[in-house]
């Protein structure tokens, strides 16, 4: 037994567009074009389960004025001239769907920077071990989620950055602690290459659409 996938247009009453499928990616092309709602049958409960897709310009709407949308104005001031990649948009939706802290969302930032900067593999692998150093990192340094906005918290992210980016690859991996902002960085990976079967927060569901406009769009 297990879950089929379909598709519907966008606040249909359950309508299905084609054939189910057991492999949801293979229908993402389709959101990328046009509004669509996923559709989820679980064979083994017998229960539907319509997943309304996050509208792409209204997120953005949203995420203006948040915390979210400082840490990320911080972090680019922080890095600077380093660009961050775009995939950091992706990640902030997610942090704003599911109500993560500074800290975690800020981690992921940092995650998804030294990765991208170093020219290595854009996979949750990767970016798990920068992602939990940089958790732990901020942690010891005692800097509370107010100082994070700061011209304080500005220096330590650009400190921490130069430390992540220069140190051996081989210390990329270490993983002192397991955090949710290596949840966030997961999925944001899991939502850009399809592989959304792995995903690990239920809100990461919503985000298909803005993946798929995302992917196209680059």
């Amino acid at each position: 037994m297990m879950r089929q996938f379909n598709s519907q247009l966008a606040g249909a009453d359950f309508v299905p567009l084609g054939e189910w499928t057991p492999q949801p990616q293979t229908l993402l092309p389709a959101f990328s074009w046009e509004a669509r709602d996923l559709l989820v049958v679980d064979d083994a409960t017998d229960e539907m389960q319509i997943i309304a897709q996050a509208d792409p310009a209204q997120l953005l709407d949203r995420l203006g004025g948040t915390i979210y949308s400082r840490l990320n104005d911080q972090l680019t001031r922080a890095l600077a001239p380093r660009p961050l990649p775009t995939a950091r948009y992706l990640l902030l939706d997610l942090a704003m769907l599911s109500h993560a802290t500074p800290q975690a969302t800020v981690a992921g930032l940092m995650g998804l920077a030294v990765v991208t900067a170093k020219g290595q593999a854009f996979t949750s692998t990767a970016l798990s071990g920068v992602v939990s150093q940089t958790v732990c990192w901020l942690r010891e340094t005692g800097l509370t989620e107010h100082q994070l906005f700061q011209p304080i918290g500005e220096a330590t992210l650009r400190r921490l950055y130069q430390q992540l980016f220069q140190q051996p690859a081989a210390c990329d991996q270490q993983r002192p602690c397991h955090t949710r902002a290596e949840k966030l960085t997961h999925d944001t990976v899991a939502l850009l290459q399809g592989q959304i079967q792995t995903l690990k927060l239920p809100v990461s569901w919503q985000l298909l659409r803005a993946a798929s406009l995302e992917q196209t769009v680059k």
